[in-house]
């Protein structure tokens, strides 16, 4: 396994050790499980964002969300 450093805010630092107390884990183990998330997160974004450009290279149209919730009935209640 490799070891890096980072520097953060103390704010950060004190979140940090606030959340490995509660949860009875290190902060190494957060900050990898963070970074985790973020880079799963990030690849997701990147495939949706080319399967999207391709679909509309494919000459295929999009909905609003806005649209097909009220299309479908649904109340959508962090959507502006």
């Amino acid at each position: 396994m490799a070891n890096i450093s980072i520097r953060i805010p103390d704010r950060l630092n004190s979140a940090l050790s606030a959340l490995a107390n509660q949860e009875e884990r290190n902060k190494s183990f957060l900050v990898r499980k963070a970074l985790e998330a973020y880079l799963e997160d990030f690849y997701d974004y990147n495939v949706a964002e080319d399967r999207y450009a391709k679909h509309l290279a494919n000459g295929k149209k999009s909905v609003d969300l806005k649209d097909l919730a009220k299309e479908l009935g649904i109340k959508l209640k962090h959507y502006k």
